[in-house]
């Protein structure tokens, strides 16, 4: 077994979450700690055929941050995810770093449905 000394360290720095309860990882959790449901019954005819009556649906508009020529390059799942990894970036205070910190760096990215 691997001493303490020999494991490798993960550090969480940020946080950032898109979801059917809204935009933003301080928003989810106020919503679960008030037990409020994102669940709803559709209203509008969904892009893929399902035999649902209600859903969690990410609500539009989003503030993407990407000019509208480049946000045709991004399906709406990878959409989501940029404005989650945005706010996970500024949540964590990390600028300015350098390309050997960049390489060391990672995202824990997961989705329910799409992409």
């Amino acid at each position: 077994m691997e001493s303490d000394a020999q494991l490798n360290r993960v550090v969480i720095t940020g946080l950032g979450a898109v979801s059917c309860l809204g935009v933003g990882a301080a928003i989810q959790f106020q919503k679960a700690a008030t037990c409020t449901s994102g669940i709803s019954g559709l209203t509008k005819a969904l892009a893929v055929p399902v035999d649902l009556t209600c859903a969690g649906l990410v609500a539009d508009p989003l503030p993407i941050q990407l000019d509208a020529s480049s946000q045709g390059m991004f399906d709406r799942v990878a959409q989501l995810s940029w404005i989650a990894a945005e706010e996970a970036l500024r949540h964590s205070g990390l600028t300015d770093l350098s390309e050997k910190l960049l390489d060391r760096c990672g995202i824990f990215w997961g989705t329910g449905f799409g992409g």
